[in-house]
């Protein structure tokens, strides 16, 4: 399944194949007041958002998938657990949301994350990150 591949290569570390699936006009959105919070069309911010996030190689699993529509119109609601261990192998953070994607032809136009965003602001905390990181 298409998602379960895109949140398998993000925790290996590695960010192409899911922005391989963005459209150059797609939005991303991840609400909040923290490190990974963003709201843009901007290509080139969606490949360093992702870059960034896949450098921490997270541990990302797929409780359940919703998707609704034609090829030309599709809508997709991921359930997701998410997690991130520091290197001692300790989990450092941990959540559970739910992503919204719509797509035209298989491409992503937007991509919507949803969590509790106070857990990344705790870890932003942890690591001395900031909103601007």
């Amino acid at each position: 399944m298409l998602v379960t591949r895109g949140y398998r290569a993000l925790g290996a570390g590695e960010a192409a194949p899911v922005v391989s699936m963005f459209r150059p006009d797609a939005r991303f959105r991840f609400a909040g007041s923290h490190s990974w919070a963003i709201d843009t069309t901007d290509h080139h911010q969606i490949e360093s958002w992702f870059d960034r996030f896949a450098a921490l190689k997270p541990r990302l699993v797929v409780l359940d998938v919703l998707v609704n529509g034609r090829p030309w119109n599709m809508s997709a609601c991921v359930l997701f657990d998410d997690a991130l261990r520091d290197q001692s192998g300790q989990v450092v953070y941990a959540n559970h949301g739910v992503q919204y994607v719509r797509l035209r032809w298989g491409k992503i136009i937007l991509d919507e994350v949803n969590l509790d965003t106070q857990k990344v602001a705790s870890y932003d905390a942890l690591m001395g990150l900031s909103e601007s990181d």
